[in-house]
C-alpha cells in the first residue's frame, strides 16, 4: 500500500518512461508476428505501449480530479 502522492509519482514516471519506450519502437522495434510493437530487452520482448495504458489512466484521472477541486489548477 503506497500512499497517493507516491502513486501519482510513480504513475507519471512510468507514463514518461513507457512514452519513451513506445517512441523507441520506431527505430528498434522486433517484429513479432508481424507487428513490430516491442522491444527486446534482456531477451525478453515487452510492448511498453501495454505498460504506458494504465499509467496514463492514472495521471489522467489525478490531474482531472485536481482540476475539480483547485478550479486555478489547468488540468483539464
Amino acid at each position: 500500500m503506497l500512499p497517493p502522492r507516491m502513486v501519482r509519482r510513480l504513475a507519471l514516471i512510468g507514463c514518461a518512461v513507457a512514452l519513451l519506450a513506445t517512441a523507441m519502437t520506431i527505430v528498434f522495434g522486433v517484429e513479432t508476428k508481424g507487428a513490430a510493437r516491442w522491444i527486446s530487452i534482456a531477451g525478453n520482448r515487452i510492448q511498453p505501449s501495454e505498460f504506458l495504458k494504465p499509467c496514463f489512466a492514472l495521471t489522467t484521472a489525478w490531474l482531472l480530479a485536481r482540476q475539480r477541486n483547485d478550479s486555478g489548477f489547468k488540468g483539464h
